[in-house]
């Protein structure tokens, strides 16, 4: 794409951004079984230290000189990767959560919106959702209103999955009517809807 550039910034929270044309889309990567996702799509490292997202069919290359301004070695620029990636991971290898204090009993609301397409990010008028909070209680109950309407409280439940995102199942006797998947990052949470990225942040 003659004249276009994507650049991919991975943070050390799991949180990440993908930015082409201006326009930005935020994201989370995760490492599962000793492999690496960004929103959801494996990469990985190849011969010349290039970051791979082959699902995308892009190649990343490092944009930040190294601290000595020597340029590193294959092996340094895999060890380094990998390095930062194990920063993310406990003891156990699995990723660690986000401090649970910043999201359970905390009410959160809908305060920005984008609809992403075709890689892009468009701003979406977040007062047209009406209001939409949502809150993850410690005895493992939610509450989530949904514009405007409150589902009721005892046909919902939520658990973290094993990328540490906020999972409201909302069932009625036994049968799942739908699954609210809440990604945290930096102290809100994001959701997806329907190809409209939420951002919620805390209200309290």
């Amino acid at each position: 794409m003659p004249g276009m550039a994507m650049v991919l910034t991975l943070n050390q929270d799991g949180t990440c951004t993908m930015t082409m044309m201006g326009e930005s889309e935020p994201g989370v990567w995760t490492m599962e079984n000793g492999k690496a996702y960004i929103m959801g799509d494996e990469i990985f490292i190849d011969g010349d230290g290039n970051l791979v997202y082959e699902a995308q069919g892009i190649v990343f290359t490092k944009a930040e000189d190294s601290a000595s301004g020597e340029e590193l070695s294959e092996e340094e620029q895999l060890l380094a990767l990998l390095a930062l990636l194990a920063q993310t991971q406990g003891e156990g290898g699995e990723t660690e959560q986000a401090d649970e204090a910043s999201y359970v009993d905390t009410t959160f609301v809908l305060t920005q919106a984008a609809t992403v397409f075709n890689g892009q990010s468009f701003p979406v008028d977040a007062n047209a959702f009406g209001e939409y909070t949502v809150r993850f209680n410690q005895d493992g109950s939610a509450r989530l209103v949904q514009s405007g309407l409150e589902l009721p409280s005892e046909y919902l439940r939520w658990s973290n999955n094993d990328a540490g995102e906020y999972v409201i199942d909302y069932s009625v006797n036994g049968v799942l009517i739908m699954k609210y998947v809440f990604v945290p990052a930096d102290g809100v949470l994001t959701f997806d809807y329907y190809g409209t990225m939420m951002t919620f942040t805390p209200a309290e």
